[in-house]
This record gives C-alpha cells, sequence and structure tokens, in this order.
C-alpha cells in the first residue's frame, strides 16, 4: 500500500502553525461540539488552529491529523500553555476509530 503523502512539513508546517491561528469558524464549531456531543474529534487538526481554544474552554475534544511534524507542532503550542491533548496521527478514513467520539469536524484551512 503507498504511504499517504501531505504537504505539511519542514517550512510549510512551521509557517501553518506560527499563521494560521484564528478564524471565524472556531466559535461555529464550538456550537456544534457544545450541540451534538462529546467527546469530539479534530479531523486534520494540523497545528490545532481549531483544538487549542476548545482545550482551553475545557471542552473534551481530540486532534487526528496525518503529518507527525504538525501534530509535533499542536503539542509543543498545548505544552507551552501547561494543556493536555490527546492526538492521533493517521489518516482518518478509519470508520471503526472515528465512532468512539459523538461529532467529527474535518478542517483546519481557511
Amino acid at each position: 500500500m503507498d504511504q499517504p503523502q501531505t504537504w505539511h512539513y519542514g517550512l510549510v508546517a512551521r509557517w501553518w502553525a506560527e499563521f494560521n491561528v484564528d478564524g471565524d469558524d472556531i466559535p461555529y464549531y464550538r456550537k456544534l461540539i457544545e450541540r451534538f456531543g462529546q467527546p469530539a474529534l479534530d479531523v486534520a487538526c494540523g497545528a490545532c488552529r481549531l483544538l487549542l481554544p476548545y482545550i482551553r474552554a475545557g471542552l473534551d475534544v481530540d486532534g487526528c491529523d496525518i503529518s507527525a511534524e504538525m501534530l509535533a507542532l499542536c503539542h509543543e503550542k498545548a505544552e507551552a500553555e501547561g494543556l493536555s491533548l490527546q492526538l492521533y496521527q493517521r489518516r482518518c478514513t478509519n470508520w471503526t476509530f472515528l465512532l468512539f467520539f459523538g461529532l467529527q469536524f474535518p478542517v483546519d484551512s481557511p
């Protein structure tokens, strides 16, 4: 089987983590999580643009991404704030895995 490819590494990963930090969708997804269920899964969480605000707010949300480098950057950000995260490095096409979550939301892109 071919290994999945990602462009989220090196300089691109660091840029993404530094400059992709907010957005109008953060409160939108927060309302969905609060309404439709926890735990929730941030699919393709990247450097945690969505995930960290939800963890800060006390929501039960985990992150999943194919890029080990993006997950490492996410973990660094959380650790700097004293936050604890559950992150999974994997392709999020495993439906058995996704069924453990009340809500999955799929974006970390502008």
